[in-house]
């Protein structure tokens, strides 16, 4: 985490968008994409301008089929593949 904090801020006023993707967690750590674009690699003319803007910053995490929004889920659902077909085939013999 120190690596990436001290890469971001070594570049801060050169991002252009920071999205943080919950690759997997677990009750004692959690593992986080980051993927960042500069603005210097962008066109010369769309740099020109958004030189000057603060950096975008997203956090996505996916949800699964048919969940409920207010309801908790498992965010390593992707990875427990197996586990969550049963349980979509649960929700909809309901």
């Amino acid at each position: 985490m120190n690596f990436a904090t001290k890469t971001l801020n070594e570049c801060f006023n050169d991002l252009y968008d920071v999205v943080l993707y919950v690759f997997k967690a677990e009750n004692n750590k959690t593992i986080i994409e980051i993927e960042y674009l500069k603005k210097s690699d962008l066109d010369i003319t769309y740099y020109q301008q958004i030189k000057h803007n603060s950096p975008m910053f997203h956090a996505k995490i996916s949800m699964p089929p048919n969940q409920n929004h207010s309801k908790k889920f498992d965010v390593n659902w992707q990875s427990n593949n197996f586990y969550h077909k049963l349980k979509r085939m649960f929700f909809n013999f309901q």
